[in-house]
């Protein structure tokens, strides 16, 4: 065989938006790029057709121009924290891309789409990640 394989493709079936009260305070940036404690946060979830890609090294993520700059994978796809619902809302119906490692950035046909952050469903963060060991605070180092 010659030339050179296409890129995999990342189908997105859907997207889920959770409000979660997270385990611990978070230190992050705000929607200003201000440092801010944080004790919630919105989980966006993408469920992805994409037989492995998703857990490449190379894989990144964009809601418009900006790269996701942290995420994790679930079962079905892969997740991402917003920890200032104001960011939140500057993202909104921004277009979803992908890319894996230097091959040219691919839309992945649809938008952010948020709704109304009011109706969100709220969870526990250990409720979605239940077999997470938090620290033993009873050990001495």
């Amino acid at each position: 065989m010659s030339g050179t394989a296409s890129p995999p493709s990342v189908v997105l079936r859907s997207i889920e938006i959770l409000h979660v009260e997270l385990e611990e305070p978070v230190l992050a940036r705000d929607a200003d790029g201000e440092p801010r404690t944080f004790e919630d946060a919105y989980m966006v979830r993408l469920a992805l057709d994409a037989s492995g890609v998703p857990t490449a090294p190379a894989f990144n993520l964009y809601v418009g121009e900006r790269r996701v700059p942290e995420m994790g994978g679930w079962q079905s796809g892969v997740y991402f924290y917003v920890y200032d619902p104001a960011l939140l809302e500057r993202l909104a119906g921004g277009e979803l891309f992908y890319q894996i490692g230097t091959e040219e950035r691919r839309s992945l046909d649809a938008r952010l789409e948020i709704g109304d952050l009011n109706e969100v469903r709220t969870v526990r963060e250990a409720e979605l990640f239940p077999n997470r060991r938090k620290p033993d605070e009873t050990k001495e180092p």
